[in-house]
């Protein structure tokens, strides 16, 4: 309440002193309203990488309307946690799958490939959602695609459902084949 001009600096040093309070810095942060959420979220996660999935947990629940742009900073900031912050948060936002992917993906689309990974691990009986929308998010970089299904396969999704579910997201028979193909 003293500093708010200087958030981020009080931000950092709480959660660089004492990370495992990260969730709660950053809840308390969000509800004083010092500032966007997505600035909070950027610094809470450049105090402390290791603690994203609190802190990203904790934002989404303050502020649950901002769930994509939290899934678009936190990627953006850190993407080689992608697969963290997407998991944390569809275990908590299961509802969301869909939201979390196309931000996340939208975001930086290398990411997707992780992302799938990670969420068909949590989440078995949603691959037509994951694989689709991922598929579909991916479409403007083809070998991201390819990569998508490789690992959906890798993940032991059934060929004939994730050639279904791929084909619904866009991928097209000749990227199934080379996919599929070179696995048998």
């Amino acid at each position: 309440d003293l500093y708010p001009d200087k958030y981020k600096e009080i931000i950092h040093a709480a959660i660089s002193a004492q990370p495992t309070l990260a969730d709660e810095v950053v809840t308390m942060a969000l509800n004083k309203g010092i500032s966007s959420c997505t600035s909070i979220v950027e610094t809470a996660i450049n105090a402390d990488p290791s603690y994203i999935d609190f802190v990203v947990t904790a934002a989404a629940h303050s502020t649950p309307e901002q769930l994509s742009e939290i899934v678009r900073i936190a990627v953006i900031t850190e993407p080689d946690s992608a697969d963290y912050i997407v998991q944390s948060l569809a275990k908590e936002h299961p509802s969301k799958i869909v939201d979390i992917l196309q931000s996340a993906i939208g975001a930086v689309p290398f990411v997707g490939e992780y992302v799938v990974e990670a969420l068909l691990a949590i989440f078995p009986n949603d691959a037509e959602i994951v694989i689709t929308t991922a598929v579909r998010e991916s479409s403007a970089h083809r070998e991201y695609v390819k990569r998508i299904i490789e690992i959906a396969q890798n993940a032991g999704v059934d060929s004939v459902k994730l050639e279904a579910y791929a084909i619904n997201g866009g991928a097209t028979t000749e990227e199934l084949s080379q996919v599929l193909n070179n696995k048998k």
